[in-house]
């Protein structure tokens, strides 16, 4: 029974043996029972701790596949990933799927930002990590609006208030610190006043004036006070000049966008008082580019020495009162007034009235700085100065009524009265001539001019050419006397008389010699009419030898006929008055044109027989023939007058 029942144990355990053999076998499903640290940013190493771990396929933070090392199983070291959010743990492999009890917490952080420094109202972008659902952005404390980009990218603005200091970003899982500060650079946004002088006070405003280290006014170092983040109170230095202000912190320097204009300053000016024309130094800053100088609002004329130095000139009818100095930047009083002192002053002059050439007596003070003398605005012809009270000076031609005004150095100063100039004819021509004639009339003062007469008739016409030149035209019936030219200050009259006339006229029958046979008004014959005029030219003949000389000044003349093949006829004692008639009869043959008839005239003949020669054509057929040789032989041996 033993050995049966042994038999049957025996069989039992193949059986079971065999039965272990043929089933399957199944692994473990793994299992996290904790992980360290349980919160950290990407790329920080966790360790996860739990059981069944070998075979593990996958590690994933959130759903984000992570990096990781097998080192048991119960061990695993894995790295936060990029993009990982907060949320469950899970380790994969192919007997399950391991989920954390708890979630890791994914912290932001910043790995830089860029730029590195800026004023508020800048655009500042942030790089880093797990940025995505970040609630706030602060610069050092101070929250800024932002825009999260993704989830490494934040863009955000420098806030108002913002100082240097660290930039964070905070998220519902955490907050980041930026490694370096991000320095907020001061802004200036305005200042007041818009100018002012050296020592003024200017009170600037902006923003990050905290820890100011310097304030400077176009590059000169001011003294300033710090009254907050957005306020400074500076005093313009001595030194200084126009340009920009400037605020140095140790984040950097805000320039402002326009210039502050350092006003001028007058410290002094030497001597305190002088009379017009003077020379004043005046002394003070900010000089240099000065556009304008004014002794009491009066202009003066001056020169910019430096910076400091100005000489000017008391200006003309300048009074006691303040010295200005206007510069681009601005414009300065002195702080005391300038006494204008008399000076030279002219109280009288006799004559009061007077013609160019006439020496005048000027009465006054102070003539000893004198170097000229004026009338209107004329040099005088001459002037002596007298004495220190006493002036003789001579009226120039080109004088015309006015002040007399007297030269000093860079001034003038005028008579309190006008000197009359009295008009003058000194010459005018013609001397003679008949209605409707131009006569220049030549003389001094001739301004404002009323009136021209001849004889006492009142010119035709009459325009003014200048101050000593006018043109008249001779009226009807003016006949001989003076010419009186009016003007506003007097009347001139010439020292000789006009001569006026009615014109007269010469008729002259031309006898060309019975042997010419040509047309009269076909000879060019030349005449000169002398007597209390001339006229000249070529006589004026009609085809019946009728020649008339017109518009003749009335008088005895002296006439002279002469040109062609025609000897010189000479009449005297032609007493031309209203119209005369006078018979002329010309000798021929003169052919070489000497005034004679001779062997020469011959020999003309000759060498022009048979041609068209005008001088030997005698007779005006149009052709040199015998007929040419017997006017030569009947006129041989005569000479002209």
């Amino acid at each position: 029974m033993n050995r049966i029942l042994t038999s049957l144990s025996s069989v039992w355990r193949m059986v079971v043996a065999l039965s272990v053999m043929v089933m399957p076998t199944y692994a473990a499903s793994p299992a996290i029972t904790s992980f360290s640290p349980t919160s950290g940013a990407a790329g920080v190493e966790v360790i996860l701790t739990g059981t069944n771990f070998t075979g593990a396929t996958s590690v994933q933070f959130h759903g984000v596949s992570a990096g990781f090392t097998l080192r048991n199983s119960t061990s695993i070291a894995t790295v936060v990933p990029e993009k990982a959010t907060t949320g469950e743990i899970k380790v994969i492999s192919p007997s399950g799927t391991a989920t954390s009890a708890t979630n890791f917490t994914v912290l932001p952080t910043i790995t830089s930002f860029s730029p590195s420094s800026g004023i508020v109202g800048d655009s500042v972008t942030v790089s880093g990590t797990a940025f995505l659902g970040a609630t706030a952005v602060k610069f050092n404390g101070v929250t800024a609006t932002f825009n999260v980009s993704d989830y490494k990218t934040i863009l955000a603005t420098v806030p108002v208030g913002a100082e240097t200091g660290k930039i964070s970003v905070t998220t519902p899982s955490g907050s980041a610190t930026s490694v370096t500060n991000f320095k907020v650079k001061p802004v200036i946004s305005s200042f007041a006043p818009e100018s002012g002088k050296v020592g003024a006070s200017v009170s600037i405003t902006g923003a990050s004036f905290t820890g100011a280290t310097a304030v400077k006014f176009n590059g000169i170092t001011a003294s300033f006070t710090v009254n907050s983040a957005t306020s400074i109170t500076s005093t313009v230095p001595l030194g200084a000049t126009t340009g920009k202000i400037t605020v140095t912190t140790g984040s950097g320097t805000a320039t402002s966008n326009a210039d502050f204009p350092v006003l001028p300053t007058i410290t002094s000016f030497t001597p305190s008082s002088g009379q017009i024309g003077s020379e004043v130094t005046i002394t003070g800053m900010n000089f240099t580019g000065a556009t304008e100088v004014t002794f009491r609002a009066y202009h003066a004329s001056y020169t910019v020495i430096n910076d400091t130095t100005i000489i000017a000139y008391v200006p003309v009818q300048s009074t006691t009162g303040k010295v200005a100095v206007t510069t681009p930047a601005g414009h300065t009083l002195s702080d005391i007034e300038f006494t204008v002192v008399e000076g030279t002053k002219i109280t009288s002059f006799t004559p009061t009235s007077g013609i160019a050439g006439q020496s005048v007596v000027i009465t006054g003070l102070q003539f000893n700085v004198v170097t000229g003398v004026n009338f209107n605005i004329y040099p005088a012809q001459s002037y002596t100065i007298n004495s220190d009270t006493q002036i003789t000076a001579v009226v120039p031609a080109n004088a015309t009524t006015g002040k007399i005004n007297l030269d000093i150095p860079h001034a003038s100063k005028s008579s309190p009265a006008t000197f009359t100039v009295l008009p003058t004819i000194t010459s005018f021509t013609p001397a003679s001539g008949k209605p409707g004639d131009t006569v220049v009339i030549q003389g001094t003062a001739f301004v404002n001019v009323l009136g021209v007469k001849f004889n006492d008739i009142a010119a035709a016409s009459w325009s003014r050419n200048s101050n000593t030149s006018v043109n008249a035209v001779v009226p009807v019936g003016a006949g001989t006397g003076k010419i009186q030219i009016t003007t506003q200050d007097g009347v001139a009259i010439s020292d000789t008389g006009f001569v006026g006339y009615d014109p007269a006229q010469l008729e002259l029958s031309v006898d060309l010699g019975a042997e010419f046979i040509g047309a009269p008004n076909q000879v060019q014959l030349n005449y000169i009419l002398s007597g209390p005029q001339e006229y000249n030219g070529v006589l004026p003949m009609d085809g019946g030898g009728i020649a008339l000389l017109t518009d003749l000044q009335p008088g005895n003349y002296k006439l002279t006929i002469f040109g062609n093949h025609w000897l010189k006829r000479v009449v005297s004692g032609l007493n031309i008055d209203g119209f005369l008639h006078e018979n002329i009869a010309l000798a021929n043959g003169d052919a070489d044109g000497d005034s004679q008839v001779n062997l020469f005239d011959f020999v003309v003949l000759d060498i022009n027989f048979n041609k068209a020669h005008a001088m030997a054509d005698l007779d005006g057929n149009g052709a040199v023939n015998l007929f040419d040789y017997v006017i030569i032989d009947q006129n041989f041996g005569a000479q002209g007058d």
